[in-house]
């Protein structure tokens, strides 16, 4: 047919007085060609305003009156809000393992309040970004016989939150192995995370205990108290001569001063003991005994010692504003953190990391994602910047198509393993589909990504020593979490780098 043209719109029926604002919301207006999804949008819009009102059952139509001779269409917009609701009960159904209190203190839609839509759309995201669940609906239901009531139906699909795992083992260079470990996100159903890691092996000696409660007050301050201890004999494995012991303890809070942002702050206590052996790796050398002026001599950096202290002050910010915490299709994370040491330790140093994550629907099907990751540290006057809190580069994390953390300016010269570096720029784009056959399942998606980028050592940033890498890849919410498959291949490989074309993770991240 014809192209139309819209000649002027109106609005009638019920306009509470708002008829300016419903005008503002608009997205075609007269004199532009007519487009029938602009006007649906409108529409939703509008519906959107008036649910934000508290009128549940609002209905937003269009009688459109044509001119054929001019090709024109004058539109009317007719307004019915319905009676305005408020809600009487909100019930929560699907949690079987989680507690009705970790749903209820996300909620922003009260009981006995008015309804409103913005509160409810948000509510769903906060309890979606908890983690706990693969899905979360929200469902308006009429109280029969009430006509200004109505009850929410919340029903969610609860996901795997946690792992208990024991291993028994043996090796050419160990008699015996034992490893057992207790991963819970949401322990015993109280939206506590509680991390336990016990590994015996001559090779890794580790315990570690992390405790997390999201809630420590009601009002959503958390507390965070980890304890650790670590042991790698990299002799065993033939990796070098040399043992590194590190055993920390930490404190910290998160405190939400708006829905989408937490701030952090804490204090932990880590001390490092490298003991070196007849041929160790040469950084760790230089961080023990010094570097030197090979003309002269001459101290060019102090050394810090076998063992050393750091007390370190840690500030954090958070900004979520996704949908969804395992599948998100629109809105953004921002993260934000900085460490650096006090004066009462050997080690003094900051480094200083940000993360964004930016989720784009191109409809509710095909979604484009970004990633940039950055870091930036260096040492506090004339000590040396600890090798052991480098920034690392490659694997699925990072640049994938490489192996992991072997990307960076250069090797040891005894271990042949990547040094790292003090500066990181590793960025991500990704072109998420439906798998076909899958509908709106969104649990099983697969992608299109491309990667870039590297590690650098402090004073310099070379850009054509970034590294790229594109492919494919499949994420799948399975029955034992999170899991994230890529086959990647590298663009521009250069001698002495590591490839690893199939990579894969068990959790969430980018």
């Amino acid at each position: 047919g014809e192209r139309y043209t819209v000649s002027s719109i109106d609005f009638g029926g019920q306009l509470l007085e708002r008829e300016d604002e419903f005008r503002r919301l608009l997205s075609v207006s007269a004199g532009e060609p007519f487009a029938g999804t602009k006007l649906s949008e409108s529409q939703a819009r509008i519906t959107d305003r008036l649910g934000e009102l508290g009128y549940a059952f609002a209905n937003v139509s269009v009688q459109t009156v044509p001119d054929r001779e001019k090709q024109e269409v004058a539109l009317t917009i007719l307004v019915d809000p319905g009676r305005r609701v408020y809600v009487r009960r909100i019930n929560i159904t699907g949690n079987t393992q989680t507690r009705d209190m970790v749903v209820r203190r996300e909620l922003r839609q009260y009981e006995s309040a008015w309804y409103d839509a913005d509160k409810i759309r948000l509510s769903r995201e906060r309890i979606s970004r908890l983690g706990f669940f693969t899905d979360v609906e929200v469902e308006t239901v009429p109280v029969p016989g009430v006509p200004d009531q109505v009850d929410l139906q919340i029903t969610v699909t609860e996901s795997p939150s946690g792992n208990i795992l024991f291993g028994v083992g043996t090796s050419s260079t160990e008699a015996l192995i034992l490893s057992g470990s207790i991963n819970q996100q949401n322990f015993l159903g109280t939206g506590k995370s509680l991390d336990l890691e016990v590994n015996t092996s001559e090779v890794n000696r580790n315990i570690s205990l992390t405790y997390r409660d999201p809630y420590f007050t009601p009002d959503g301050v958390s507390r965070t108290f980890k304890v650790y201890s670590r042991l790698f004999n990299a002799d065993e494995l033939s990796l070098g001569d040399y043992q590194w012991r590190s055993t920390g303890l930490g404190l910290s809070f998160g405190i939400p001063y708006t829905e989408l942002d937490r701030i952090s702050f804490g204090l932990a206590v880590e001390n490092n003991t490298l003991d070196l052996g007849l041929k160790p790796p040469q950084r760790y050398t230089d961080f023990v005994n010094g570097v030197f002026d090979p003309n002269t001599g001459a101290v060019v950096e102090p050394g810090v010692g076998e063992s050393s202290t750091a007390v370190l002050a840690q500030l954090g910010w958070t900004r979520d504003s996704r949908d969804s915490f395992f599948t998100p299709n629109s809105g953004r994370l921002q993260r934000a953190s900085l460490e650096f040491t006090l004066p009462a330790g050997e080690l003094r140093y900051y480094k200083a990391t940000y993360n964004h994550q930016l989720y784009y629907p191109l409809n509710k099907d095909y979604t484009l994602a970004f990633n940039i990751d950055l870091g930036y540290a260096r040492a506090v006057g004339e000590r040396q910047f600890p090798p052991f809190k480098n920034f690392y580069a490659g694997g699925i994390g990072s640049v994938r198509g490489y192996a992991p953390s072997s990307l960076g300016p250069g090797r040891d010269p005894v271990d042949n393993i990547a040094l790292g570096g003090q500066t990181k720029i590793v960025g991500s784009a990704e072109f998420i589909l439906p798998v076909a056959g899958t509908g709106n399942d969104r649990s099983f998606r697969w992608f299109l990504y491309l990667d870039g980028g590297n590690v650098f050592p402090a004073g310099r940033i070379e850009t054509n020593e970034f590294r790229y890498s594109a492919g494919v890849g499949l994420t799948w919410i399975s029955p034992i979490g999170p899991m994230k498959f890529s086959l990647g291949y590298p663009l521009n490989k250069k001698p002495g780098d590591d490839e690893q074309r199939v990579q894969f993770q068990i959790g969430t991240g980018f």
